[in-house]
Formats: structure tokens, C-alpha cells, sequence
């Protein structure tokens, strides 16, 4: 018997071919970023969908396991432990996501919440710090320098700009306030780039200088704010760590610092303090929770001008010359964008290594230290300076990008990674 022949619309045909042409016009990594968000929406939509006391279910060809917690749990004294981010508290596994072999969202690594998908660490000890930073060589042993470029994902142009133009070394922090902000971290993520997401905590001059909607407040309860992080950490997946936006007075209290740091160990991610004050009591509790931990020691663009960016970026090499390594921050401008790229690709000729930010995280973070231990004092290094012995002034404190704004920048001597 003769099949009838399968006719389609001209409609259908014609907006598949040019739907075909239009794919083919847009570059590899928007297209693998597109793909990527597609993928990961539908998982979404799927979890969305299934019941949460049904252990298994079929879409397609593919099976996607959901795995409850267990009984309801009594919520712990934590900011955002595990299992009590929200209603739904499902575990979902079987589904890896990932884009030029980099890890964009590991289902075992993620807990679906009522806000989203939040971070947590796998079974089998896996978390998304490990998971989700840039592999670099444990056995270098030239001086190191890691670059933060922060506000991205509030201009889907030049972040993807940015994310095309920057080499992959070069860490890459995505304000949780932008559009799309899944498929511009998947493209990073495409890249080879490492990805933090930043968090807004209350300056010393809230709400005049306001970070952004779910800023965690220092007199706000633990509550509260653990609804805040929630919130926060939800807007995306694949990120290593979280990056403080401004924080001078939440930093300053060590009870909130405290159960900040410790709800980034609990969730297997790692925290950057690039807050202003020299009060921020970060390095020490995160010794005593044992959360992996960096503080940058340079505001790059303090001064958006190119000569003043020049001399930031020759301070850096000079300070990772005498420690071992430095830190430095940045934001989204383009301008700023160009000159950083066209210095990092030339870093390797000078001797000193580039390296994601997870690569300079203080040493022993990885195990609580003792609750007693004294602080240790951190001895100035000496001033730096230019050839003819005049001495290099830092640029000081400078606005960080943020909605509508620029805020302060960290201290340029804080200490931070593993020095000699």
C-alpha cells in the first residue's frame, strides 16, 4: 500500500527555514547559550510540573529522578540550611547540563526550592565550588593574580561583550538584579570562565546607598535574611562562589558574617569579601566555620580613566610579585573590558600566572579552625613604587557597579590566597 505523501503548511516550512538561517548568522557562543537556557528551562518546567511525592517520571526519553529529603525537617539556627530553603525541598538527579565540556548545572548539586534552584552538596561530597570553578595547575609556582570582573548581566549587550572579549582566566561575577541572566552565565560558562554571583549586604550608609533589592540587613532576623540569600542564589546555576556587593556594616557583626559564611560552606560554594571596611571580620570567621575564602586587594577602575587603570593593573602585578599573589576587581565598562583583556593575554610573558579567583582561596579553608585561635596581625607591605622611586599611590575607595550606581571599593591592603 502507498503511503500518502506529508504535505506541511508553507507557513510551517517557511519559518523553519528561516529560523535555520537565523541560527546559522548568530556566533557559536549565543548559540550555545540559547541551547543551554532551552535545556535547562524545560528541566525546570518538568520539575515544575511532576508532583513532589512522585519518585520518578518519564519525559520522552529521558528520565528525570526526584529524590525527596526525607521528613520534614525542624529548620536548623542557620542563615539557609539545606532543606528548609523552601516548600518544595526536592533533590533533583539524572540531568547534566554542560557547554565545551564545562559544567553548567549538575542536578545532583542542586535543590529546587520554592525561590529556584539553590546549591547544595551532593552525596557523595561533590559540591559546586569544585564542580563549577575553572581547573587550573596545582603545581604552579610563579606569582598569581586573579581578576573579578563584577557587574555583569544588567547589559545583555556588553555583557556578552565582555564574556567574548575577556580570556577565560579571568573570574566573572553576575549581579543577581539582570535579564537572562541563565544564558549569559552559560555562555561564560561555555567560555571556560568561572562565575560568582554577587551578593548585596548593607553598607554603612543604608538605605542612602541601597546595593539592591534583598540586600541582607545587619539588624534584620536570621529569617528574614535567610530569605533574602534565598532569593539571591536562586537566580541561577553554575557558580562557584558569591562575591560581596559593598557589606561595610554587615561585615562588621560577627554573628552575621558568621552565619553568612556558614551557609556558603553548608551549600558548598565559596565567598569573596571586596567590601570597603577595614572593620570587616570576614578572614576571621571564615577560619572558624571553615569556608573557603578570598578578599581582593585592588579596585582596578577606581579611576575609569586608561592611564590610572594602567597604573592599577602594574600595582597588582607589583603586589602578587612581593606576596604571591593578588586579587583585583573590576566593573562591566567597556572601555575597561578592552584594556584588562589586552593585559591579561600578555601576563604569561611577565611571569605571573592568571587564575580564577577559586585558585587564591585562603589556606586551611577547607577545615574549621579552632573557635579560640587569636587573630593573627597582618604586617603592611611595603608602598610601591614607580622607577623613580616616588611612591604609587593605590587608587582608594571607589563606587562598585550596582543598579542605577557605583559603590565603594575594597581595601587595597588586605591580604588574601596563600602567600610565602
Amino acid at each position: 500500500m502507498k503511503l500518502p505523501r506529508l504535505s506541511l503548511p508553507v507557513f510551517v516550512t517557511q519559518g523553519a527555514s528561516r529560523a535555520i538561517r537565523y541560527l546559522r548568522a548568530l556566533p557559536r557562543r549565543a548559540v550555545i547559550a540559547i541551547g543551554v537556557t532551552l535545556g535547562m528551562v524545560m528541566l525546570f518546567l518538568a520539575v515544575s510540573l511532576l508532583p513532589a511525592s512522585t519518585p520518578e517520571a518519564s519525559t520522552g526519553s529521558t528520565v528525570i529522578r526526584l529524590q525527596l529529603d526525607g521528613a520534614p525537617k525542624r529548620p536548623a539556627a542557620g542563615l539557609l540550611d539545606p532543606g528548609s530553603g523552601g516548600t518544595s525541598g526536592v533533590t533533583v538527579a539524572g540531568l547534566v547540563i554542560a557547554a565545551n565540556g564545562a559544567v553548567i548545572s549538575d542536578p545532583d548539586l542542586i535543590e529546587m526550592t520554592s525561590d529556584g534552584p539553590l546549591p547544595r552538596i551532593a552525596a557523595d561530597g561533590r559540591t559546586a565550588m569544585a564542580t563549577y570553578s575553572r581547573q587550573t595547575d596545582t603545581k604552579e609556582i610563579r606569582p598569581r593574580i586573579a581578576i573579578l570582573v563584577a557587574g555583569l548581566g544588567l547589559n545583555q549587550a556588553a555583557s556578552m561583550a565582555a564574556i567574548d572579549t575577556l580570556p577565560s582566566g579571568v573570574t566573572l561575577g553576575f549581579s543577581p538584579y539582570g535579564q537572562d541572566l541563565q544564558g549569559l552565565v552559560s555562555a561564560a560558562r561555555g567560555n571556560g570562565n568561572e562565575v560568582v554571583m554577587e551578593l548585596p549586604l548593607e553598607p554603612y550608609d543604608f538605605p542612602n546607598n541601597d546595593p539592591g533589592q534583598n540586600t541582607l540587613i545587619a539588624d534584620a532576623s536570621t529569617k528574614a535574611n535567610g530569605n533574602r540569600l534565598s532569593r539571591v542564589m536562586s537566580r541561577f546555576t553554575g557558580y562557584a562562589g558569591l562575591a560581596s556587593v559593598e557589606g561595610g556594616k554587615f561585615l562588621a557583626d560577627p554573628k552575621n558574617t558568621r552565619l553568612l559564611l556558614d551557609a556558603m560552606r553548608k551549600r558548598g560554594v565559596y565567598f569573596v569579601d571586596s567590601s570597603v571596611s577595614d572593620q570587616s571580620v570576614a578572614r576571621d570567621e571564615a577560619q572558624r566555620t571553615g569556608t573557603p575564602f578570598a578578599r581582593v586587594n585592588l579596585r582596578i577602575d577606581a579611576n575609569p580613566s586608561r592611564d590610572t587603570i594602567a597604573e592599577a593593573l602594574s600595582a597588582l602585578e607589583k603586589l602578587a610579585l612581593q606576596r604571591g599573589s593578588a586579587i583585583g576587581v573590576a566593573g562591566s565598562y567597556p572601555g575597561a573590558i578592552g584594556q584588562i583583556a589586552t593585559w591579561a593575554n600578555e601576563l604569561d610573558k611577565k611571569g605571573i600566572a592568571l587564575v580564577p579567583v577559586s585558585a587564591l582561596l585562603a589556606p586551611g579553608a577547607d577545615r574549621p579552625a579552632p573557635a579560640a585561635a587569636p587573630a593573627t596581625p597582618e604586617a603592611k607591605p611595603p608602598a610601591l613604587r614607580r622607577s623613580d622611586n616616588s611612591e604609587l599611590r593605590q587608587p582608594g575607595p571607589a563606587p562598585r557597579p550596582r543598579p542605577g550606581g557605583q559603590s565603594a571599593a575594597p581595601d587595597p591592603d588586605a591580604k588574601t590566597g596563600p602567600h610565602p
